[in-house]
């Protein structure tokens, strides 16, 4: 779920802000994570307009023939 995955990239850009002080080379992290989120909330942006297109979007059955789990988005012209 795309909301899920938002919130849980979210979660850790906002508890990393919240430390005084990041360890290591965590800092370097922080723009990389940012642009994560910035990704996701553009496919949620996206799926919005194709649900208010009409159109169904759902995820595939995942396959694990390859070991790497990658699944595409399937799109579905739906009545509705």
């Amino acid at each position: 779920d795309v909301e899920l995955c938002l919130a849980c990239v979210d979660a850790v850009h906002t508890g990393l802000q919240e430390l005084p002080h990041l360890p290591g080379g965590l800092g370097k992290k922080m723009g990389p994570l940012k642009g994560t989120l910035t990704k996701i909330e553009g496919i949620l942006y996206e799926l919005a307009l194709l649900s208010r297109g009409g159109l169904s979007v759902r995820a595939p059955a995942p396959t694990f023939n390859d070991g790497e789990g990658a699944a595409d988005t399937h799109v579905d012209e739906g009545a509705g």
